[in-house]
């Protein structure tokens, strides 16, 4: 994807976390899975804009000892050495998006003081961010 890509997507997906806020939609799990992407899109225009990695880059990382990261743990890696200031936030979405994806058997796990946590990151930490 290029930048204007990563944007629009972004876009869109923020439009899709309102409409879901909006509406009641009560599969909080996916409304945390979409907030994480929007995250994502949004990071992985700054890395175009300043690092000039392409997104075949972006998703493969080489560690200073030669180990090789790839797709979204590589992307946290260079997250972490680009932007210092929003990658821990990042990471905790990343993280809770994954546990709620692969190991969430119980919607009603998921309260509305949770879902607001990792909503805030991005609407007050991440959309705004710039390097």
């Amino acid at each position: 994807m290029d930048n204007r890509q990563h944007i629009n997507q972004c876009n869109y997906n923020e439009s899709v976390i309102n409409w879901c806020r909006s509406n009641n939609f009560p599969f909080n799990d996916w409304i945390i899975i979409v907030t994480f992407y929007t995250a994502l899109h949004k990071l992985d225009f700054w890395l175009h804009s300043n690092t000039g990695l392409i997104d075949r880059e972006i998703t493969e990382y080489f560690n200073p000892r030669g180990k090789k990261f790839t797709g979204h743990g590589a992307r946290n890696k260079n997250i972490i050495n680009e932007f210092g200031t929003v990658a821990p936030y990042y990471i905790d979405l990343y993280r809770e998006c994954r546990r709620v994806r692969y190991k969430q058997f119980s919607l009603n796990k998921i309260t509305s003081a949770d879902l607001n946590k990792y909503i805030n990151i991005w609407f007050n930490v991440i959309k705004n961010f710039t390097p």
